[in-house]
């Protein structure tokens, strides 16, 4: 979380970075589900990392736009993407 926040760190939605995350989400998508929902768990994580990647990345320009300042758009995306990843996990 705080490597995000780095000036040096690429974008989240260039490619290697993107398809860690993609990756990363399908890894927890298969660790939270029955091996019977494996694919569709795995699919779903990694679908989830693709959307949030972009949607978090249009949050932080509509943040940029409105003057809000860095560390508090990062802040409330960091607990934005916690409060949503442990509402997912009591669904699962």
């Amino acid at each position: 979380m705080a490597a995000d926040k780095l000036p040096a760190i690429p974008a989240r939605t260039d490619a290697l970075p993107l398809f860690g995350r993609i990756v990363s989400g399908a890894m927890v998508g298969a660790s939270v589900c029955g091996r019977r929902q494996r694919v569709a768990c795995v699919l779903t994580g990694a679908a989830g990392a693709l959307v949030a990647a972009y949607a978090l990345t249009a949050g932080r320009r509509v943040a940029a736009r409105r003057r809000i300042p860095n560390a508090v758009a990062g802040t409330f995306e960091d607990v934005l993407a916690l409060v949503a990843g442990l509402w997912l996990m009591r669904r699962v």
